[in-house]
């Protein structure tokens, strides 16, 4: 498996980053590259939720099935509270892992980026889809960050 890790502080509570977050309305904010989402059932986000992407990549756009992994929030207990997001592609299972936790500050952030290959042809292709992972998204908690504090000075 390859993996990335990356984390920020941000001014806010972790309840407030928790909720942001996981709110798809609010992920174009911070991921502008994201040009659609929709949930695909019923119900609101929590674990087994599917929703599909869709993103530019390279000048086009592709769709693909992401399900909320896990889901533990403000409302199932104390921090630390984890939103993760996976979808298998190529071969390849690809996490985006969050945890939040109070900080002095307000939230300390952690990301978990993963590629675990699943497949023969995803043993071939893990590495570089890590790397594509972090082109794409490596700065997204600086993003989320900027946005969270823009929202918050209005």
């Amino acid at each position: 498996m390859h993996e990335y890790r990356t984390e920020v502080v941000i001014a806010a509570q972790p309840a407030e980053v928790f909720a942001f977050l996981a709110d798809l309305g609010s992920t174009p904010l911070w991921m502008p590259e994201i040009t659609g989402l929709e949930v695909l059932g019923d119900g609101p986000v929590g674990a087994g939720t599917v929703f599909r992407e869709t993103r530019m990549v390279r000048g086009k756009e592709c769709s693909t099935d992401i399900t909320v992994s896990e889901h533990r929030g403000p409302d199932q207990g104390d921090p630390p509270y984890r939103h993760a997001v996976a979808a298998k592609t190529a071969g390849v299972l690809c996490t985006y892992a969050y945890e939040l936790q109070p900080a002095p500050t307000g939230t300390r952030i952690e990301l978990l980026a993963t590629a675990e290959p699943k497949s023969f042809f995803g043993k071939l292709v893990a590495k570089a889809m890590l790397g594509f992972m972090i082109k794409a998204d490596g700065d997204q908690l600086e993003r989320l960050r900027a946005a969270m504090e823009e929202r918050n000075a209005d």
